[in-house]
């Protein structure tokens, strides 16, 4: 516990820093005089004054501000005699410069989540997977043509240097048929396959993978591998699309549709009402598991690359570059056979075969009950990880790739907030507060400086976007209010400034509580 504080401390404690380390540096670049820069709130600890501006360090770390000479200026009638007050200060100057001042906290940290994702590719390196698929029996690839240990060589005649480039070329591609040139046994072939409309990740298609005995489902003719196209006659875009429509059937029957090769067909399903755990709202289900086998993995080896501290491998004594030939009693040709094996048996104690230095070695592990948080769905779990190869990349390249992964994990942080709002059971619990900061934190270490570094990057760029929301008391709220005042051609008054204060600060008070909450429920649930 006091490892978990100390690790939530340091991260806060450094974005803190860099976040206000940005606005001071954009004021004193716009000669604004600084009268305070903190890291932290309440009593001061240490405090040493420099030119204008007492910097302290404070008790209580999870915040921090700068205080600017005029930025509590309000419109309003003006004393019979004023108070001199020093020139150029923060509401002296133009709306452009406010706004770069405000807005250089935010950037500042997602500066820093780059600086961290260019040293992890330039000094770790990045995974580094070659072209060789792995494909299910059961996956539309497989119909295709596609076969284990293929070497992708060509997609509609474009070079594919890695699995990386292959599985972007295929996005590009999907809804329509591509063309996929592989290798296998000194002979090329070329195998047209019809990519899945939602093959990105982002959007995972609605393929049945089960339906359970005794569900609605199970009634109809409807069956693993048939794409659900339709409920009660709105279009499926996605799985969770699905699961969304599907949930709100709860009035009576309604009409499913799926397609199976080249026919759609539909049937009607009776409701199965339930209570929502979380929400106590009445919700429908089918009874249908989304499918796994929809789409192409890279072949990767069995063998252990990072083992998780005190997870359920690391008890048994796994240890990197040990390779797993057999899990559960079944034999393991490759990575997907053994993850495929380990998240089916959540919470169950089973024995595992390895090899170490050529020698077999035999244990009996149990199985953690792990839960994904995007998606809400809990699968079996030993904490470790496969060993991918990694290539140290030019600082041309680490740069780009970082600038690249930046982009992404802005945009997805994002599409997670979107989906935070309209698709409830979706991403709520991916939202947490200090307690799941704390457990993230713990768990990254554990894992290794690289996977720490890249949580670390990833929770930076976090709060920049977080930060530019435009929320009253945070940053995008001050810039909002900002641009009002510049429009206006005046300051705001005291009154307004504190009706916006006071909604945001219930904006930010009601997100704190459903956070904090969510990470109690969290671990009174585990």
């Amino acid at each position: 516990m006091l490892s978990s504080i100390f690790w939530v401390i340091l991260f806060i404690g450094i974005l803190i820093i860099f976040h206000e380390f940005g606005h001071l540096v954009a004021a004193k670049l716009s000669h604004i005089p600084v009268e305070v820069f903190s890291v932290g709130f309440g009593p001061v600890i240490l405090k040493k004054k420099i030119g204008e501006t007492e910097y302290r360090l404070s008790v209580i770390p999870l915040g921090g501000f700068i205080k600017m000479v005029g930025e509590e200026e309000k419109a309003g009638p003006k004393p019979a005699t004023p108070t001199p007050a020093p020139t150029g200060g923060y509401m002296d100057k133009p709306l452009g410069v406010k706004v770069a001042v405000i807005a250089a906290g935010p950037v500042s940290n997602l500066v820093l989540g780059f600086l961290i994702l260019l040293v992890i590719f330039a000094g770790f390196g990045q995974q580094y997977s070659a072209p060789v698929v792995s494909v299910s029996e059961q996956s539309a690839a497989f119909a295709a043509g596609l076969r284990p240990g293929d070497t992708v060589v060509a997609v509609n005649g474009e070079t594919i240097p890695s699995f990386d480039i292959f599985d972007a070329t295929i996005e590009r591609d999907a809804g329509r048929e591509a063309t996929i040139s592989v290798r296998r046994g000194g002979q090329r072939l070329d195998i047209p396959m019809p990519v899945p409309v939602g093959y990105i990740d982002s959007l995972v298609p609605a393929v049945v993978g089960e339906v359970l005995p005794g569900a609605p489902a199970s009634a109809a003719a409807i069956t693993r591998g048939d794409t659900i196209v339709a409920v009660a006659g709105i279009p499926v875009t996605s799985w969770p699309h699905f699961t969304e429509l599907v949930r709100r059937q709860t009035s009576g029957p309604y009409e499913l549709s799926w397609r199976r090769g080249g026919g759609v067909y539909a049937d009607t399903l009776r409701d199965s009402i339930t209570t929502d755990i979380e929400t106590g709202a009445k919700i429908n289900l089918a009874g249908i598991r989304v499918s796994t086998d929809w789409y192409i993995t890279p072949h990767i080896a069995a063998v252990v690359g990072n083992v998780r501290k005190n997870g359920p491998a690391s008890r048994i004594g796994l240890r990197p570059g040990d390779s797993i030939v057999e899990f559960a009693g079944m034999p393991i040709r490759e990575w997907a056979d053994f993850a495929d094996a380990v998240y089916a048996r959540g919470g169950e104690t089973v024995p595992i075969v390895w090899h170490r230095a050529g020698q077999p070695m035999r244990e009996v592990v149990t199985v953690a009950n792990e839960e994904e948080r995007l998606l809400g769905q809990r699968g079996g779990g030993i904490g470790i990880s496969a060993r991918v190869p990694r290539r140290r990349l030019s600082l041309p390249r680490a740069i780009a790739e970082a600038a690249a992964k930046t982009g992404t994990v802005t945009a997805q942080t994002y599409v997670v907030l979107y989906k935070a709002i309209t698709v409830k059971h979706f991403a709520r619990k991916a939202l947490g507060g200090p307690i799941m900061v704390a457990r993230i934190a713990y768990e990254g270490a554990s894992w290794g400086w690289d996977y720490f570094l890249l949580l670390f990057a990833i929770l930076s760029i976090n709060l920049f976007v977080v930060n530019l929301l435009p929320v009253p008391v945070l940053d995008g709220g001050r810039i909002v209010l900002d641009c009002i005042a510049g429009i206006r051609g005046r300051n705001l008054t005291e009154k307004e400034l504190n009706w916006a204060a006071g909604i945001g600060w219930a904006m930010v008070g009601a997100l704190v509580l459903f956070t904090i909450f969510n990470d109690i429920l969290k671990l009174i649930r585990k």
